[in-house]
């Protein structure tokens, strides 16, 4: 297998991160990017949380599901794992579990990172970083 990808599949944008040559972070790019042949994909997939005082559309929910089912028919991976966010984050909130995120990666993949969130707008860099926790996880490289 020559490459991983993680997804973290959004209503408007989704975002992916890709690990290449063994679990090295690469590369993180916005939902334009096309996916090489024979890559294995690791997608977040949507969670009903059961809680009152909602804050978002449950209908996102849905939205999000067709997000996830086109990147994986549009994808042509050789493999396939599908995760819900309790399984990558646990109820981490975002900035606990984005300083995990970086924590578990080595500074030449934080300078790929931080290098590829500049061409991000920061309003939607908590969903680059969630790509990447994706990628960690479906790499086994798990949050401390």
């Amino acid at each position: 297998m020559t490459c991983h990808i993680g997804c973290d599949p959004g209503k408007h944008v989704s975002y992916f991160a890709m690990a290449t040559g063994g679990s090295h972070l690469s590369h993180v790019w916005g939902a334009s990017r096309l996916f090489e042949e024979g890559c294995s994909l690791t997608i977040e997939i949507p969670q009903v949380y059961r809680t009152q005082g909602r804050k978002s559309d449950p209908n996102d929910l849905i939205d999000l599901a067709v997000t996830a089912g086109r990147v994986i028919e549009a994808s042509h991976c050789s493999l396939l794992q599908m995760i819900r966010p309790r399984e990558w984050k646990g109820q981490l909130p975002k900035d606990a579990c984005h300083a995990r995120i970086r924590e578990v990666l080595s500074a030449s993949e934080l300078d790929v990172l931080d290098h590829d969130l500049k061409e991000i707008p920061k309003s939607l860099r908590h969903n680059a970083l969630d790509a990447v926790g994706v990628l960690l996880y479906g790499l086994g490289r798990r949050l401390r």
